[in-house]
C-alpha cells in the first residue's frame, strides 16, 4: 500500500521527507482527498478526509495572551496559580487605567496582546515609558505583567527555559506529552536591576551564544537534582493546567477522515526565579523558530514526534523517545453527555407544545 503525504513545513521539511522516503508518497495539494498525512505551518481550517494533520482547527485559546490568562482563571476557579505573574489587559484607549501601577519604579514587562517573535515586547518603569511604547507600534490590545526582579543567573545573565509540549487529539482522547529537551535562551548582558536595558532583562535566541540545551546545561551550572526534582514536576504542572482548561475547545479541521488525528506542538517560555520557581511568560503556538539549534537536536526531535504521531494507539506505554507522558482527558463520555442533554431538551420542548395544543384545543 501506498501512502500519501504533503509536508509545507518550513522548519523540518527535509526531515519529514526523508521519514516518509519509504513507501510514501509526496503531493503538494493540500485538497487532496484521502491524504495520509498532511503538514503545514498555519492552523488549518479544514482538509479533504485527511487521516493526520499537525495543526487544530485555531490556537487563539492559547495562543492569545489575553484568553489564555482568563481560560486557566477559570479552571483554577477564579484564582490565579503562582506560576502566572499579575497580568492586566488594556489597549491604547485605556490606557489611562493602567497608570495607578507604576509606582516606585516598579518594573514591568508590555507585550502586545497576539504577536509573536518578541515583537512590541519590552521592560518598563514609568506611565510616559509605556504611552511612548505603545505609540511605535500598530497594535491596539495590549497585556501588562509583572516583571521577575530575583531571577535565577547562569553565567551572570538571566535566561528563561523554551519547553516543546505536543498536544494529540483524536475522535477518543486528547493526550499531552513534554518534551524532555529544549533551550534555555539568555539575554545579551550581565544581570543589573539598576538598568533598564532590553539586552539585560529579555532573553531570547539573538545569537548562538544566548542558546544552550536543558536539562544538561542546567544540570551543569545548577544541579540534576534540582532539574529533576524541583523544575520537572513544575514543567508537567504548567503545561497540564494549560491545555486542560482548554482542551475541550481544541478542534481539529473540518472534513478529517473517521479515524482522524489532529496535534500542535507547543513551545512554552518559562522564566525562574532564584528559588527555582517558575513564571509561564507566554506560549509560542504558531511559528515556533529554531534558529541555533545544535547539530542532530531538530531531526531527534521531529522524528520523535512522527514515531508517536504515526503509532496506532496513543497510549502511554508506547511513548517513546524523550517525550514524556503528562495527561490524557476523554472526550467520549463529555460528548456523551452533551448529547443526553440535547434529547432531554427536545423531549421537554415537545411536552411543552403537546400540553399547549392540548390546552388550546380543550379551552
Amino acid at each position: 500500500m501506498v501512502y500519501k503525504y504533503v509536508s509545507k513545513n518550513r522548519y523540518f521539511k527535509d526531515i519529514i521527507d526523508d521519514y516518509f522516503k519509504t513507501d510514501w508518497t509526496k503531493y503538494n495539494d493540500i485538497n487532496l482527498d484521502n491524504l495520509n498525512y498532511v503538514d503545514v505551518d498555519y492552523p488549518n481550517k479544514s482538509c479533504n478526509k485527511c487521516n493526520i494533520i499537525n495543526q487544530f482547527k485555531t490556537i487563539d485559546m492559547l495562543s492569545n495572551k489575553k484568553d489564555q490568562y482568563n481560560y486557566i482563571l477559570k479552571y483554577n476557579n477564579g484564582v490565579k496559580p503562582d506560576y502566572i505573574p499579575l497580568t492586566i489587559s488594556f489597549t491604547k484607549d485605556s490606557i489611562q487605567n493602567i497608570e495607578y501601577l507604576f509606582t516606585n519604579n516598579k518594573k514591568w514587562i508590555i507585550k502586545p496582546e497576539n504577536s509573536l517573535a518578541r515583537k512590541g515586547v519590552t521592560v518598563i518603569s514609568s506611565y510616559n515609558e509605556c504611552l511612548n511604547w505603545i505609540e511605535k507600534y500598530s497594535y491596539k490590545e495590549w497585556i501588562i505583567q509583572d516583571y521577575i526582579d530575583n531571577p535565577l543567573l547562569i553565567e551572570n545573565k538571566k535566561f528563561h527555559f523554551r519547553v516543546y509540549t505536543l498536544v494529540i487529539k483524536d475522535n477518543t482522547s486528547v493526550t499531552i506529552l513534554l518534551y524532555n529537551k529544549g533551550f534555555m535562551y539568555s539575554a545579551k548582558m550581565a544581570y543589573d536591576n539598576n538598568l533598564l536595558l532590553k539586552e539585560i532583562h529579555l532573553s531570547g535566541e539573538d545569537k548562538p551564544e544566548c542558546v544552550n540545551v536543558f536539562p544538561e546545561h542546567f544540570n551543569k551550572h545548577i544541579g540534576e537534582d534540582v532539574y529533576n526534582n524541583k523544575i520537572l514536576p513544575q514543567f508537567k504542572k504548567i503545561v497540564r493546567d494549560t491545555v486542560l482548561s482548554v482542551y475541550d475547545r481544541i478542534q481539529c479541521p473540518d472534513g478529517m477522515s473517521s479515524k482522524y488525528r489532529c496535534f500542535k506542538m507547543f513551545g512554552y517560555d518559562l522564566l525562574i526565579d532564584s528559588d527555582y520557581k517558575l513564571h509561564l511568560a507566554e506560549i509560542n503556538a504558531r511559528l515556533i523558530s529554531f534558529k541555533y539549534p545544535p547539530p542532530g537536536f531538530k531531526e531527534g526531535f521531529y522524528k520523535n514526534i512522527l514515531d508517536i504521531i504515526t503509532l496506532p494507539n496513543i497510549k502511554q506505554e508506547y511513548i517513546k523517545g524523550d517525550f514524556l507522558y503528562v495527561d490524557t482527558r476523554n472526550i467520549i463520555k463529555q460528548k456523551k453527555e452533551f448529547d443526553k442533554a440535547k434529547l432531554y431538551a427536545a423531549i421537554y420542548a415537545m411536552v411543552c407544545i403537546l400540553l399547549v395544543v392540548y390546552v388550546i384545543l380543550n379551552y
